[in-house]
Order: structure tokens, then sequence, then C-alpha cells
């Protein structure tokens, strides 16, 4: 059994042993690369005995050390401060993670909120009022993702696999007309291997129109 210690009570961070990790929630691209990283801080005659990742699980309360594997996660340092970076991030990535510095060969030093939480999402085309629309109907396509992304993002669409000028995370048809019907798609441009599957809208001519409505498209900023 591993002892973990309270908070140290000093005036000067340097001659403590402290672990802060600043992201508590972090939701992510399938695919995508991706650095945790926490900062510690340890007496200056007392530099620490490993420094870990674990993997927990708390649905079976277990907890999972984390080995590098240069495909897939890594570990680096920069002053005071801990990296794990992973590379093509999949759903089974998603979990809370702890990052644990040891003093000796029984004590840890951990986080006072230790978990960071990795959530793994992909990119999912929704049409609104639906993907089988009538002439005329106003129609809004989004970029969906499970969580809000923590990274910065940037959209673009794909018509039949054509790509589009727009680069939202909105398309919005304000009348729509057969023109626009086909598949489409959306991927974000800041990561690899992130685009969407195909969702396909479908138009069909309303029996009440008499002459052509020209659709016009435009894109909301959020």
């Amino acid at each position: 059994m591993k002892d973990f210690h309270s908070a140290d009570v000093c005036f000067d961070n340097s001659s403590c042993w402290t672990v802060t990790c600043a992201q508590k929630r972090i939701c992510a691209l399938k695919g995508s690369s991706l650095n945790i990283y926490c900062k510690y801080s340890h007496p200056h005659d007392q530099p620490p005995k490993s420094k870990l990742w674990f993997k927990i699980n708390k649905n079976v309360n277990q907890e999972e050390q984390l080995k590098e594997n240069n495909n897939k996660v890594t570990f680096y340092e920069s002053p005071n401060q801990h990296n794990l970076r992973f590379e093509k991030l999949s759903k089974r990535d998603s979990g809370e993670y702890v990052f644990r510095i040891e003093r000796n060969s029984r004590e840890w030093k951990e986080s006072t909120f230790p978990e960071v939480t990795l959530i793994v999402t992909d990119l999912r085309v929704k049409i609104r009022p639906s993907a089988e629309v009538t002439e005329g109907q106003k129609v809004t396509l989004t970029c969906s993702t499970s969580c809000p992304l923590t990274q910065n993002s940037n959209f673009r669409w794909y018509l039949n696999h054509q790509p589009l000028k727009l680069k939202n995370k909105h398309l919005v048809i304000d009348a729509v007309t057969s023109h626009y019907a086909g598949n489409y798609s959306c991927v974000d441009k800041t990561k690899e291997n992130s685009k969407s599957p195909v969702k396909t809208l479908t138009v069909t001519s309303s029996p009440t129109t008499w002459k052509a409505v020209v659709g016009r498209v435009s894109a909301i900023v959020i």
C-alpha cells in the first residue's frame, strides 16, 4: 500500500513537495495528438526518485501505470513540468489520469485534485430539421462533437467529397434546393485523421412550388 501525503505547509513552493495539474477536463478529437502536463516542485536537496503517470479505472477500483510506447505514448520533461503525450488518440484512451512523484520507496505526492479527465470524441454531421427536407426549407448542418473541444478548431465542409469555402462549425442553407442535396462531411483542419462519416441530405420537390427557389448558404461563427 502506497502512502499519499496531504498538502505541505510552506511559504516557498520551491522547498515543498507539490504537484499541480492545470487541466482538469480535456475533450480531444479521435486521431489527434495531445499533451497533458502537470507542474511539480520539490526540496532542492531531495529530487524525486521517480515520476509516473497512471490511468484510473474507478469502476473496478484499479489503476494502470502508463509506459512509453513511441508510436502511442511518450513522456518528456520541461522545467518543473512533466508531460504526457498521446499520438493518434482513440476512444479507448478516454479516462482519468493521475501524475505522481515519488519521495521515497513508500511515499508519493499527487495533486490535491489528482484526476485529469480525458474524453476522446469524433466528428459527426447533424442536420436540422431533418436529413430529408423539401425545397424552400431552411437547413442547418452542424459539425458536432460529444463534448466542447478543449483545443482550437478550424472546421471545413465537403459536399460529395468536394471542399466548400465555408470554414465554420455550422453550415446554414436559408432556402434549400435540389442543388444542395448530397453527401456532407466535415473535418477539423488543425487535426489529422479527423474527418467525420458522411451524412446524406435528401431534398424533394415541393408540390406548391411554382418557381425555382434560389438557396443561399451561410455560416454561423461561434
